[in-house]
């Protein structure tokens, strides 16, 4: 496939694509995708309105679909549906690649926090971890980050759950995280708020340059519930004591579990008045910082790590 040309910055905005640098040279009259699930038709030299890329199946929330560990890039769509809440992207890798893109009204997301749930209690740790490709010591893969590379495509089927093949594209590793390796038992999360029915659908985008390991993908979109608790008191300097005694109430705080108070497990949220977010409590990135808060209704208080709550207790 020769490389394309256009005359922006990205295909959803380009008005014509070009088989040259100096932008003379018009490509052929076709389909040109964007980011996998965009596509662009070129007809006469113009690129017509983009438009959503053919799925053959989209699934539905809750259900969790694996990669293969076959190199390629594996594009999926999920139907999240009409309604409002928090979209939740959750990922379970069996080792080290590149991670998953989150796509949704036109927006990448690929900002992952992450949480080490299999040891009890949990211990999470590290903070936000940006999608790079990943080539360090713990894994076999090799690049070279200036030269592309044509890998299969695949799109999923629901249908028939299999992947489905659909031809081939060129990719660049781009640039960033050589040497950087993330723990095999990282379970791997993006938030995203939907606050209007539609989109109804997000997109996930996984590019695995190597045929390393599986990764199981799932998403929810969960109603969030809203709580009346203390402010929020971060380690080190307060504990759990703290939050037990203080007087101080919040009602910003929200979370995203079946009961009316939060569960181990669960995750929780903070509306900050123009957008709501992972209630995050990462002082210093890496150092495992944990939040308090109590809920006077119950006098319990809850503990948590970067919005994961890791326990509730009674004061």
């Amino acid at each position: 496939m020769p490389t394309i040309y256009i005359d922006t910055d990205n295909l959803l905005t380009a008005t014509a694509a070009y088989l040259d640098s100096d932008l003379t040279t018009k490509a052929p009259d076709g389909y040109y995708r964007y980011d996998g699930v965009i596509y662009r038709e070129q007809s006469g030299g113009v690129l017509l309105p983009p438009a959503d890329c053919p799925y053959p199946q989209s699934i539905s929330t809750g259900v969790t679909v694996t990669t293969p560990p076959n190199l390629g890039v594996y594009y999926l769509r999920v139907n999240v549906g009409s309604g409002v809440g928090m979209i939740t992207l959750y990922v379970d890798r069996s080792t080290d690649f590149i991670l998953p893109k989150l796509i949704y009204d036109g927006i990448v997301y690929d900002d992952f926090y992450c949480a080490d749930t299999t040891t009890t209690p949990a211990t999470p740790y590290g903070g936000v971890w940006t999608n790079k490709p990943i080539a360090g010591p713990e894994t076999s893969c090799v690049y070279a980050a200036s030269i592309p590379k044509e890998l299969p495509q695949w799109q999923y089927d629901k249908n028939i759950a299999a992947w489905v093949d659909s031809g081939s594209e060129d990719r660049d590793w781009g640039v960033g995280g050589v040497t950087t390796s993330i723990r095999t038992a990282d379970k791997m999360s993006i938030h995203i708020y939907k606050y209007f029915e539609s989109p109804t659908y997000v997109y996930i985008e996984v590019a695995k340059y190597c045929s390393e390991g599986v990764m199981g993908l799932s998403v929810d979109l969960n109603t969030l519930t809203p709580l009346t608790t203390t402010v929020l008191f971060l380690t080190p300097t307060f504990t759990s004591l703290d939050a037990c005694s203080s007087t101080e109430y919040v009602n910003d705080f929200l979370h995203n579990g079946a009961g009316a108070d939060p569960a181990p497990g669960d995750f929780m949220y903070v509306d900050t008045g123009s957008n709501i977010e992972l209630l995050t409590t990462n002082l210093t990135p890496g150092f495992g910082d944990r939040g308090y808060i109590k809920i006077p209704a119950t006098n319990k208080v809850v503990e948590i790590y970067d919005g994961y709550v890791m326990s509730v207790t009674d004061c």
